[in-house]
């Protein structure tokens, strides 16, 4: 490996990295809450059926 490749590597900011962090971490939180949700409604749902 070329050793000049090293140097062109341009990392983000620190700004730009929490930012990027914050967001992901956002996602991940919606998106839980969304799959809590169905898994809840989705089991209360399975167990009514089954009580009948």
């Amino acid at each position: 490996m070329k050793q000049e490749f090293i140097y062109r590597t341009t990392w983000p900011s620190r700004e730009l990295l929490i930012n990027s962090f914050v967001t992901v971490l956002i996602f991940i939180a919606f998106w839980a809450v969304i799959i809590g949700v169905f898994d809840y409604v989705f089991a209360w749902l399975l167990q009514l059926i089954t009580s009948i």
